[in-house]
């Protein structure tokens, strides 16, 4: 099974923890690309460059040029354009130290509820509520700052992963019919005999998906997930093997099918902190 292909994008901010992302989440490909001073536009050329064949793809711009929304919004919804095959998008909203990024963050959740592979992830309320994990400025990270930020960004990975996991349980529970076997009773009398038989009755399950997204954060957030990733594995093979029977691909098509062939168009269409 491929590893999870994660990119975490961003500025200063999310580079104070460049280093722990990757041991946060053992065992996917991490790859790390936040520099000092870039702009959400910054930002949108990287993704032109690095295309879109991502699982998961986290972002924190907006520090940067937040303050002018006809700068910025176009710059987010061109790196959301751009990603919308991935099959999950993550923003860590702004700590709402200035001003004006109560507006990006409401911009972005405006976003997150028009976009079906878009999501919020609350770092304003973490950084709220630990107000020493964060420089003077309210943005940059100390330690605890960069130990909270990976585990916020390992909890959105793993929550991702945990959704693509139920969907393909509920594709298997849509597609597996549970029939009893026929009973049959004989009574043999002197002068004649009785047969009877019950028809078996057929179950099928409907499919019951539920995502919950996570905010709450721990501090070491590296945890053994090779349960996790056995169970994915052997419920793709199973998953893999009832598309072929049409219930399975009809199901299918309504949502991985999209997202396989969304993802490999914004793939051809890729051409290149404060």
């Amino acid at each position: 099974m491929r590893p999870t292909k994660v990119l975490i994008l961003g500025d200063s901010v999310p580079a104070g923890a460049a280093s722990l992302y990757g041991p946060a989440l053992p065992g996917r490909d991490v790859t790390v690309d936040a520099v000092v001073n870039r702009t959400t536009g910054q930002g949108a050329n990287v993704i032109a460059q690095r295309g879109a064949d991502w699982d998961v793809v986290v972002v924190m711009l907006g520090h940067n040029d937040g303050a002018s929304p006809g700068v910025y919004q176009p710059a987010a919804n061109s790196i959301l354009d751009q990603l919308r095959g991935v099959p999950r998008v993550i923003w860590l909203s702004l700590h709402e130290v200035r001003p004006y990024y109560v507006g990006v963050n409401a911009f972005l959740r405006g976003q997150a509820a028009r976009r079906g592979n878009f999501r919020v992830a609350d770092w304003n309320a973490i950084a709220s509520a630990n107000p020493g994990a964060v420089a003077g400025d309210g943005l940059h990270l100390n330690g605890r700052g960069a130990q909270l930020m990976a585990g916020l960004v390992a909890q959105q990975v793993i929550d991702t992963e945990n959704d693509e996991h139920n969907f393909l349980q509920s594709l298997v529970a849509a597609t597996t019919t549970t029939t009893a076997p026929p009973t049959t009773t004989s009574t043999t009398t002197s002068t004649s005999t009785t047969t009877s038989t019950t028809a078996p009755r057929t179950t099928t399950t409907r499919p019951t998906t539920s995502t919950t997204l996570y905010t709450e954060v721990t501090e070491n957030p590296s945890a053994d997930t090779s349960a996790l990733d056995k169970s994915l594995e052997s419920d793709r093979r199973r998953g893999y093997l009832l598309i072929g029977v049409g219930v399975a691909f009809l199901a299918l098509a309504g949502w991985r099918l999209v997202v396989v062939m969304r993802r490999r168009t914004a793939g051809d269409r890729a051409g290149t902190s404060p």
